[in-house]
């Protein structure tokens, strides 16, 4: 797939990351040892946790580059099922503190070679970074807590993930500069709801259900200098709809180097069409 701005990546990478101490343990106590590893694809970054051995585990943390929102996935030992599959308020604690509230729910669907996962969605990159920087996270549902894992040894792999990021966005567009150490990307306010809901019905789907999604390069007063749909759709006027809406506004705050001087960003939004519907008694 090609993006328009620039080549992505073809194929999936996955970067293993254990310290060498973890190497040199015998494969049966290496299997109780968290193992950490990055996988890379174009668009996409995971993060993954994983223990083997008697007490497999899991750990995912996945977003798609430049929406600034993450997805997390936890399944095997020391997670606790949940009884039903409605989400339900969640906490994410880091050492304690709380980091983050979202939704949470459990799906009983076999994945990644377990009965179910337990997943919380739409984290801030901020409560990522927290996590990063933490001890130990705990999950805690309104029903209890789900679980709680160490984040011992995982710094390298935190940085690979951001590194993930930041070189997909470069490679789109980005100015480096926003990535070194005191740097910030762009801030967009109500990136869901840039679009007008009356647009969503301007958009020729063929019946097919789709979630609108696009790169929009920013300048450096944070205008859309340019725009384009991230996959297309058999004749859809998707990428025409959105784009001109968009092309030549102010969404949000530019990117901004460590010196605080603005540059230019990429940014990935996912605009939500909201449906309602009339209840008659």
């Amino acid at each position: 797939m090609k993006s328009a701005f620039g080549a992505r990546a073809t194929a999936a990478i996955a970067v293993l990351l254990m310290p060498p101490s973890a190497m040199a343990q015998t494969s049966a106590s290496a299997d109780q040892r968290p193992k950490w590893a990055v996988q890379i694809a174009p668009g996409e970054c995971t993060l993954l946790r994983t223990t083997g051995g008697s007490e497999p585990s899991l750990l995912r943390l996945k977003t798609k580059v430049g929406t600034e929102r993450y997805w997390l996935a936890l399944a095997g030992t020391g997670v606790r099922a949940v009884s039903g599959m409605m989400p339900e308020h969640v906490e994410l604690r880091v050492d304690g503190k709380v980091a983050a509230r979202r939704f949470g729910s459990q799906s009983n669907q076999s994945e990644s070679g377990f009965n179910r996962l337990y997943h919380v969605s739409g984290i801030a990159r901020e409560a990522i970074d927290a996590v990063a920087a933490g001890e130990a996270l705990e999950v805690r549902a309104s029903s209890g807590k789900v679980a709680t894992i160490s984040m011992a040894g995982g710094a390298k792999a935190f940085a690979a993930f951001r590194t993930c990021e930041a070189d997909q966005l470069i490679a789109w567009g980005a100015d480096p500069a926003q990535f070194e150490p005191g740097g910030s990307a762009p801030v967009i306010k109500d990136r869901d709801r840039l679009i007008p809901q009356e647009l969503f019905r301007q958009i020729k789907t063929s019946g097919r259900s789709i979630q609108p999604e696009h790169n929009l390069i920013l300048s450096t007063e944070g205008v859309v200098e340019k725009c384009a749909a991230t996959y297309g759709i058999p004749d859809s006027n998707m990428e025409q709809v959105v784009c001109t809406y968009l092309t030549g506004r102010k969404i949000g705050e530019p990117a901004r180097d460590p010196a605080g001087k603005a540059v230019r960003g990429v940014v990935t939004v996912q605009p939500a069409r909201i449906v309602t519907a009339a209840v008659r008694n």
